[in-house]
């Protein structure tokens, strides 16, 4: 029973690690800045270790984030393994393939080029989405001001003219 708890234990751990709570991913504008911050002090020649020691002190917000990454780093473990719980799994897939074949910065400058672009895009598509929300919200002023101001309007007016064509019906 012990042996079947352990593998089980193992497993959730395993699965914990493969697939973590989605809470811990970060937004497309957290993972743009780390990308950029990353390539660009990568460029300039500091280690992988000492600009996951600086990340803290840039992002005070995500500090306790940055110092499990950095804890992970000192462990011995690749970006890549490190960053897993807070990019998506084929993210951290490319990253492992390009540390594996020595162009890690040319992937960090693609990524961040990507996660530029990506919400770049993703602000025009709010923008433009905007409109339509617009006018769908005027229609329904429009309805709603037709259906409880004009109507009611409408059918006074249509219930003092009835009794003045009783009359005229009559006199004929």
């Amino acid at each position: 029973m012990k042996n079947v708890f352990r593998v089980t234990g193992s497993l959730c751990q395993l699965k914990k690690f493969l697939r973590p709570d989605r809470n811990e991913h970060w937004s497309i504008r957290q993972q743009t800045e780390f990308f950029q911050t990353y390539y660009v002090l990568l460029r300039e020649g500091f280690s992988l270790k000492q600009i996951a020691a600086d990340l803290p002190v840039l992002y005070p917000q995500d500090r306790e984030k940055f110092l499990k990454i950095y804890d992970c780093l000192n462990k011995g473990q690749t970006l890549s393994n490190s960053l897993r719980p807070y990019i998506s799994q084929d993210i951290a897939n490319q990253l492992w393939i390009a540390e594996s074949h020595g162009m890690l910065l040319t992937c960090l400058k693609q990524l961040a080029r990507f996660y530029t672009q990506k919400r770049q895009q993703l602000e025009h598509l709010k923008a433009v989405l905007l409109y339509p929300i617009i006018l769908v919200a005027m229609m329904l002023f429009l309805l709603f001001s037709i259906t409880f101001y004009l109507k009611p309007e409408l059918q006074l007016i249509q219930t003092t003219s009835v009794p003045t064509n009783r009359i005229i019906l009559r006199i004929k």
